[in-house]
């Protein structure tokens, strides 16, 4: 049941994020802090604390291939991020592929972890 709830908590913090992403674009302004973190101290954030719960429930009660899956999906998911901000021309190509190598990087670190499991 925990791990359902540690599941959630992700998956809303994911949308949450897909939400500031769909500001962003509306607006034609974006900051990479504010986009993931906010603009308050991060003590101060509920989506930081969401994040941080959902990533310690899910630490606790999934099993490890499991729980690397899920991060070989978050680093699908800053791909698709890079790719709409360098699509819609929110910031400099050169501050987008560094995302984007972020998340290449996830994946296929995840991957290789969850193929030889």
């Amino acid at each position: 049941m925990l791990k359902f709830i540690g599941l959630g908590l992700y998956f809303s913090w994911l949308f949450l994020l897909s939400l500031k992403l769909y500001q962003a674009i509306k607006n034609n302004h974006l900051d990479y802090k504010s986009l993931f973190f906010g603009n308050l101290p991060w003590y101060r954030n509920s989506r930081n604390w969401l994040l941080i719960l959902a990533i310690l429930i899910c630490e606790l009660t999934l099993p490890l291939n499991f729980f690397y899956l899920l991060a070989l999906i978050s680093g699908l998911i800053l791909i698709i991020c890079s790719y709409l901000i360098t699509h819609f021309r929110l910031r400099n190509f050169y501050h987008s592929i560094w995302l984007s190598l972020l998340g290449i990087l996830l994946t296929f670190i995840s991957g290789l972890i969850l193929y030889h499991l």
